[in-house]
């Protein structure tokens, strides 16, 4: 495929294959980098959030490993990332059917790569999870913080119900490594195991937080 732009490309290569490289080698350097150069929470959120949707597989194992075994995923009845309230955000709201009790389950789901928690951070997913129970979301929660294993060491005293590992998720993706979509999520998993790869990271501002709650609160209360 032959491109020109005031003469830079003589032409550009098709992914993956060799070609002639623009002025200065800026393609060549295109295709050498990673295709996510950083990584963010968010990022793995939405890894999440995808593959609860489109595998039952996963979803059994994740509900599996996360309970021990305490729940058993029936169907899926949604999974969300970035649910916020007027308590707070939950990275990954994932409603499920539960079989072994008939029942409505929520875990909420706090992701961490390296970023400290917020001020009552762990406390405000219980808050959270029983506001979902009054409003009647859902018949039972649980709260859940997914992490690297040395994050989680590090986080002991934090309340949660239950912890997975960023380690034993891409383990399964691992598993299944040979089709390219679980190969290549798997990678991602590993990258945002590395420290050597830059993480995004949100800087709270305390007396914004606090406005924009205290707005959310009014809006609920004066026009729900």
């Amino acid at each position: 495929m032959i491109a020109r732009n005031n003469g830079a490309f003589d032409a550009v290569p098709r992914m993956g294959q060799p070609g002639v490289t623009a002025k200065g080698g800026a393609v060549k350097k295109m295709f050498e980098r990673e295709v996510i150069s950083s990584l963010g929470e968010a990022d793995i959120d939405l890894l999440l959030v995808e593959e609860l949707h489109v595998s039952s597989e996963f979803a059994s194992w994740f509900v599996d490993r996360i309970t021990d075994h305490e729940l058993a995923f029936g169907a899926l009845v949604g999974a969300w990332r970035s649910v916020s309230t007027h308590r707070g955000e939950t990275d990954v709201l994932l409603i499920f059917q539960n079989t072994t009790a008939a029942s409505v389950v929520a875990l909420l789901i706090e992701n961490k790569i390296r970023a400290e928690f917020q001020d009552r951070q762990p406390e405000r997913y219980y808050e959270r999870g029983e506001d979902g129970l009054r409003e009647g979301l859902w018949d039972e929660y649980r709260t859940v913080l997914i992490a690297p294993q040395g994050y989680l060491d590090g986080a002991k005293l934090a309340k949660f119900d239950h912890r997975l590992s960023y380690e034993l998720i891409r383990s399964w993706f691992d598993e299944r490594s040979s089709d390219p979509r679980h190969a290549f999520k798997a990678k991602i998993l590993g990258r945002a195991l590395d420290a050597r790869v830059h993480v995004w990271q949100r800087h709270p501002d305390e007396e914004t937080t606090e406005f924009f709650q205290g707005y959310e609160e009014v809006c609920n209360r004066e026009f729900p």
